[in-house]
């Protein structure tokens, strides 16, 4: 599930296109002001403060190698929104992970990662990451998505 510096553009959003970069990171280090992370773009602190939203989705086949792959929409007032993400197997600490995520992040969470927390089950699944993609694209450009996806 790698995939790094590459730009994930939202579809219209009031006539406008935007666009974030995406960060592929490792498993971040979840701390109680914010998150330490590292990847191919060096390393770094982002306070919860600036996570906007996050998603999680199950990327892969049903009967092949899959991952939970975790979305974070990161905006600070002197740099670009960036999307962090990140991966774990779904069955080495993925609900745990998510569990933290929801406890710092709250209601930015989408409605399926809360219930991924709670209740262990992911309802999101796509093949790859491509799809992904354009599922959080279509999120990011209407407010309401986050009790969608």
């Amino acid at each position: 599930m790698r995939s790094s510096g590459h730009h994930l553009a939202a579809s219209e959003a009031k006539g406008a296109l935007l666009s974030w970069q995406v960060l592929t990171i490792e498993v971040p280090s979840f701390e109680v002001d914010g998150f330490r992370w590292r990847g191919s773009q060096g390393v770094g602190f982002v306070s919860w403060e600036f996570v906007q939203r996050a998603f999680a989705a199950e990327v892969g086949e049903p009967e092949g190698v899959r991952a939970v792959v975790f979305d974070l929409v990161v905006g600070a007032p002197d740099r670009p929104t960036r999307l962090f993400r990140f991966c774990r197997d779904p069955h080495d600490g993925a609900v745990s992970l998510a569990r933290s995520l929801v406890s710092a992040v709250g209601g930015r969470c989408s409605k399926r990662l809360r219930d991924f927390a709670r209740e262990g089950q992911l309802g999101l699944s796509v093949p790859d990451l491509a799809a992904l993609d354009e599922v959080v694209s279509a999120a990011l450009a209407t407010p309401l998505s986050l009790d969608e996806l």
